[in-house]
């Protein structure tokens, strides 16, 4: 499948994209937590910046917007999906929302690193999980910028399966962040949607 890139300069123009293309469009954020305990001073940096936003795109598809919110330095190198359930059919169309944010599909290491570590191990789905253009601390999703992925949904499954799923850790992200003040990288893995916060 050909991958389709389309370029958005701001978050906004996304959420228009998303509005128009869905009267019932609804935005739902999740946060995430530093694979391996969190104790560094990246690790605080990663909790306090990254989220992503499940929005209904379409009946369907579904959208995540991953954000870095700054101020510190970092960037979203890589984005992982574990799709447990194959809630998620084929390739992401990338929205990408500043020129300097430039990803592609596919993704090298094949899965998260220290997911396979996890408790239950993170096993990501290649063809869906998106990597940064090389360099990835410049191309990624730096302070203040945004990528989103829209993806078409399996026959069958709805907006409220995606939910579902995020809920009961069928439906997982990773992040490999890069470009640290204090150098390294870390990983981060999505924490549960929690349904009651959904009523």
């Amino acid at each position: 499948m050909k991958n389709v890139v389309t370029t958005l300069y701001n978050v906004a123009a996304l959420m228009a994209v998303i509005t128009l293309g869905s009267r019932t469009a609804q935005a739902i954020p999740l946060v995430f937590d530093c694979v391996g305990g969190g104790k560094s001073v990246n690790c605080s940096v990663g909790e306090a910046q990254f989220a992503v936003e499940i929005v209904e795109f379409a009946p369907d598809q579904v959208t995540f917007i991953f954000s870095n919110e700054g101020p510190s330095p970092s960037a979203i190198a890589r984005i992982y999906i574990a799709d447990e359930r194959g809630t998620l059919a084929g390739l992401p169309e990338i929205h990408q929302d500043a020129p300097g944010v430039i990803f592609r599909n596919g993704v090298r290491p094949r899965n998260l690193p220290g997911g396979a570590g996890l408790d239950p191990a993170f096993g990501a789905s290649a063809e869906l999980s998106v990597m940064a253009m090389n360099p990835g601390r410049k191309r990624g999703v730096n302070p203040g910028e945004h990528v989103g992925l829209v993806y078409p949904l399996s026959p069958g499954n709805t907006f409220a399966d995606v939910l579902a799923d995020l809920s009961i850790g069928n439906l997982r992200f990773g992040l490999q962040v890069v470009g640290f003040a204090s150098t390294g990288n870390e990983s981060f893995v999505s924490e549960l949607l929690l349904t009651e916060s959904l009523e």
